[in-house]
């Protein structure tokens, strides 16, 4: 036993034990496997972790370039077939406040990175995170900071930065998300559970699920959030980064509010920006109790018997009730992006969301969208100011679902080198649509001699331009040149 420690140590460097990291947090110094260098915890060398790393609050670790891996790393792409790291996840931060954490290499082979639960004023800065399904999950979470991190995740059902259930004033802001481009596999939601996540290969997203309890499992200990018509998330930022290649790029979605997607670069894959999920007043489940410990809440009788906690079990789940909340993101601002395709489905997407704001984005490099507009966003969207380029439809209106009226504010954009039809419309589309905005426009790549807006720009003479532009307009400052007459 002896021989096989020292090697895993001259192989790994480190390798960090239940009984040292205690023994070592009994001294009131940084936690083993840290030592104190000024006001920071820091790693000398890098290490193997048999258990999750939880920092305290105002810890500031600097992993000064040094690699955290897992003893054991997971593997399995199907909910039958997988099986976690150990551990699952490299470091959490729990109730804890103005923790930092910056340099830190952790490896592939964790199933998550960094999860921060029910904590405020985390920053994270300038770390490698390459996992096998998340980056960095925030859950019921406010006001943290996460800057300048490359992260990568290998499974195809794999999320960047997750921001779930109950997390306001989050900022995400110059971080490289990179997707791996597989065949879309299974992914846990959370640490300790089978649900899967709601937004498969997808770069950031900002989801309250749907799921009546979202559980949280590390160390063999449970933490819960249950949902209730009021959660929601808000105020979060995401700017300025760069994401390639991922299935859905940047996602905001259920009960997300006033949410900002603004100065992003998204390269590739599905769709680029989203802001659109499930409709209006739409049922969704309360938790219920377990019947021999009415502390733990449950969506299933699973949740009373989960592996690695519940030694006995806790009896079956009861009493989940049926409910009905408002589940439409709203107030979404997606601002100055630039989208490079091509997208096999839209650039941006405006659909279950109200409010919704598509202001001066570039889109370029082909999709079959540049922008959709569907549902309520049909309603109640303004796309302005936006340049797409080169997609099969610049932008398509449709599919109509709960919209009973044409009412988005559509102007200043420009809509040119479409290679099927600058704008259409889906089958079911029955609404007259106006896209001139107080009479300005849009300009359609046709000069005012040539008709501004022509009968083959649109799929359906439902859809018209009454005071098109003969010139570019979108991106320019000052006056803007008057629209054809």
């Amino acid at each position: 036993m002896p021989k096989m420690i020292a090697a895993l140590i001259l192989v790994f460097g480190l390798i960090v034990t239940t009984e040292a990291a205690r023994a070592e947090k009994d001294k009131g110094v940084c936690g083993f496997p840290t030592s104190r260098q000024g006001s920071h915890c820091v790693l000398e060398q890098d290490v193997v972790l048999t258990e999750t790393l939880v920092l305290a609050s105002h810890t500031r670790l600097n992993c000064k370039g040094h690699s955290i891996s897992p003893v054991a790393t997971g593997k399995g792409s199907t909910a039958t077939t997988h099986v976690a790291s150990t551990p699952e996840v490299a470091i959490v931060l729990q109730s804890a406040e103005d923790v930092e954490i910056e340099n830190c290499r952790i490896g592939g082979g964790f199933d998550f990175g960094i999860t921060i639960f029910a904590s405020t004023g985390a920053k994270i800065k300038g770390n490698e995170i390459h996992t096998r399904m998340q980056g960095i999950t925030l859950i019921e979470s406010d006001d943290n900071r996460i800057s300048e991190n490359e992260i990568r995740w290998s499974s195809g059902g794999g999320v960047g930065i997750s921001i779930l259930r109950n997390s306001d004033r989050n900022r995400i802001s110059g971080n490289t998300l990179v997707s791996p481009v597989r065949p879309l596999e299974f992914a846990p939601e959370t640490p300790g559970t089978r649900a899967p996540a709601t937004c498969a290969d997808c770069g950031v997203r900002v989801v309250n699920p749907l799921s009546p309890v979202i559980n949280l499992v590390v160390g063999g200990k449970l933490s819960q959030v249950p949902d209730s018509p009021e959660s929601t998330n808000d105020d979060n930022v995401i700017e300025e980064n760069v994401v390639n290649m991922a299935r859905r790029g940047i996602s905001t979605g259920i009960r997300s509010r006033s949410s900002v997607i603004r100065g992003n670069r998204v390269s590739g894959g599905g769709s680029g920006i989203a802001a659109t999920d499930d409709n209006k007043d739409q049922d969704f489940r309360l938790p219920g109790r377990c019947s021999l410990d009415r502390s733990r809440y449950c969506a299933t009788s699973e949740d009373c018997n989960i592996p690695g906690v519940d030694g006995s079990g806790r009896g079956t789940c009861s009493g989940v009730q049926n409910a009905v909340a408002d589940l439409v993101s709203v107030d979404v601002a997606i601002e100055n992006n630039t989208l490079l395709g091509p997208f096999d489905v839209n650039a941006i997407i405006l659909g279950a969301t109200r409010n919704a704001v598509a202001r001066g984005n570039v889109v370029t490099g082909g999709a079959t969208m540049g922008i959709q507009l569907a549902e309520y966003a049909l309603e109640t969207a303004t796309v302005t100011g936006n340049r797409i380029e080169g997609a099969a439809t610049g932008i398509h209106l449709g599919p109509v679902c709960a919209a009973r009226f044409f009412g988005a504010r559509v102007s200043l954009n420009d809509i040119v080198g479409s290679t099927l039809r600058a704008i259409t419309a889906a089958q079911e589309y029955a609404f007259p649509s106006e896209l001139s905005v107080d009479g300005r426009g849009n300009y359609w790549g046709h000069s005012c001699g040539q008709g501004g807006f022509v009968p083959g720009d649109s799929s359906t003479t439902l859809i018209f331009d009454s005071h098109p532009y003969g010139t570019p307009v979108a991106g320019t400052s000052g006056r803007k040149p008057p629209p054809c007459s």
